[in-house]
């Protein structure tokens, strides 16, 4: 099984603990008009990204993949990348389809890689390109509305934003797709 204290579980547990502290800053930065809050905030999800990729690289790289890590890196992304989107979709800067969106594109990757290993042994997450792909889009897209909030006039207005958004509701459903034809090619269990 691995050890369970390894440096990139504690590297993942350090995202999970600089998240509120940037949805603060974002927050009051938002609301206050303080651009050095805003950039506080960019500067603490940068870390969280950047922490995210040294995690997995250094868990393959000192052989410290765990399955316990392979549960809590997934996990927390998604604790990250949907509370960074109900604090934006509280601030009108998101609108509520694209995290409801999110909360069933992380759901179906739950059920659907539960569904592909209950024969192979115990529960572990089972990624696809393509929907590791879109959740690095998730990321960069949440990244690009808190850098967006640091300009006036904003480098990007409401339709650039749609056009986004829009782009990244048909590959998450082109990635939910894709695993269910996944799924259903995988042996009975």
């Amino acid at each position: 099984m691995g050890p369970l204290y390894t440096l990139p579980n504690a590297l993942t547990l350090l995202r999970l603990t600089i998240c509120p502290f940037y949805l603060w800053s974002f927050f009051h930065g938002y609301r206050m008009e303080q651009r050095s809050f805003l950039g506080l905030a960019v500067l603490g999800y940068l870390l969280t990204v950047l922490l995210d990729l040294l995690d997995g690289f250094i868990a393959r790289k000192l052989n410290q993949v765990t399955p316990l890590g392979s549960i809590l890196d997934p996990s927390i992304d998604f604790i990250i990348r949907i509370s960074t989107l109900a604090l934006f979709y509280s601030l009108n800067l998101v609108p509520l389809w694209l995290l409801c969106l999110y909360a069933a594109f992380f759901i179906e990757y739950v059920l659907d890689s539960h569904l592909m290993r209950r024969r192979q042994g115990p529960f572990t997450f089972i990624p696809s390109s393509l929907g590791k792909t879109v959740a690095g889009l998730y990321q960069w897209t949440l990244g690009l509305v808190m850098v967006n909030q640091l300009f006036k006039p904003r480098l990007l207005e409401g339709g650039h934003l749609s056009l986004i958004y829009a782009s990244l509701a048909v590959l998450s459903l082109l990635s939910i797709f894709d695993r269910i034809r996944r799924v259903r090619g995988c042996p009975p269990g």
